[in-house]
């Protein structure tokens, strides 16, 4: 886990957004690293390794989109699953853990896409 934990630390900091070491301390000191998912990856640490995961199909698959985004909407799409459940769906509730913390770049439209139905997405994630 330790090597999943300081590898999305590192394509986190190589971004260089403003406000990343906010988030960062975010994911450390939530369930983010620990926590497991529903359905896939329930171990310890599954939601970070599937958050990972995400992120290496979209670099392999982005066609030229920046780096930084795909840093982004992939490591931080499941993030609201880390906060009490209220109602909304977790993409929404991702991209509000992240204005919270004072990150300005949050892409809403790609971290919002959870809310779909699963039949409406095609993605193997």
């Amino acid at each position: 886990m330790n090597d999943v934990k300081e590898r999305i630390i590192a394509i986190l900091r190589a971004t260089g957004r403003p406000g990343i070491e906010a988030v960062i301390g975010y994911l450390e000191n939530s369930s983010y690293f620990k926590r497991g998912c529903y359905g896939h990856h329930k171990e310890y640490g599954g939601l970070a390794k599937h958050s990972l995961e995400v992120y290496e199909h979209m670099l392999a698959h982005a066609g030229g989109l920046p780096a930084d985004s795909i840093a982004i909407a992939g490591l931080f799409h499941d993030l609201g699953k880390t906060a009490r459940r209220d109602g909304r769906g977790h993409g929404q509730r991702s991209v509000d853990i992240l204005e919270r913390l004072g990150f300005e770049t949050a892409p809403r439209q790609v971290l919002g896409f959870h809310n779909l139905s699963a039949q409406a997405r095609s993605f193997p994630w």
